[in-house]
């Protein structure tokens, strides 16, 4: 304990939030082999709520904040799934990287990280508003990545990529499962305030 105390403020603690010094530092639309997948982050924009019209025009709530003064941060990016199957859309759920990364290709950085209590985002398909569950191999999906965050609009967010291992489970070794995240990237996007 007390050679991360003295480490920490030489960067000891940076691996355990989710930073390390060889992550690149990418701008948003870069494209990111972040396996298994191909990621360009593109944005981010706070709402107060996040909606979808349906075709009648009634609109539909999608997520909506729990506490008062808590909004719901929008990450704006495409996925392209270039493994050989299907890939659960949870490996993109943006989890806070305080406290280790788990199984995921998207983490958040900055402190409007997720409230919900596992911490993931949902994930929807830009273009229909639908709860996108699965990415089939070789289709470029537009993605937002929703979640409830508390505090002020940040003016940025800050979002690592990792990228995953193909690798036998840690339960059963028959099985292959995507894990092992590798901190990648790190992409810095502008967030627009479209809250009230």
């Amino acid at each position: 304990m007390v050679a991360v105390a003295v480490s920490a403020p030489f960067g000891g603690l940076d691996r355990a939030h989710g930073v390390d010094s060889k992550t690149e530092h990418v701008q948003p639309g870069t494209p990111v082999a972040a396996a298994p997948f191909k990621l360009v982050v593109t944005g981010a924009s706070a709402v107060d709520k996040l909606t979808k019209t349906v075709a009648d025009g009634t609109v539909e709530p999608l997520l909506a904040p729990s506490g008062a003064g808590n909004h719901v941060m929008a990450l704006r990016v495409s996925a392209t799934n270039e493994s050989a199957r299907p890939v659960e859309a949870a490996l993109l759920s943006a989890r806070p990287s305080k406290g280790g990364l788990h199984n995921e290709v998207v983490y958040v950085l900055s402190d409007a990280s997720p409230l919900d209590a596992s911490g993931m985002a949902s994930v929807y398909d830009a273009d229909d508003a639908t709860d996108v569950r699965l990415l089939n191999p070789g289709v470029t999906y537009h993605l937002v990545l929703a979640w409830e965050y508390a505090g002020p609009v940040p003016a940025t967010l800050d979002i690592g990529l990792a990228r995953l291992s193909y690798d036998p489970d840690l339960v059963s070794k028959d099985v292959l499962t995507w894990q092992h995240p590798a901190p990648l990237a790190q992409v810095t996007v502008p967030v627009k305030d479209r809250t009230s």
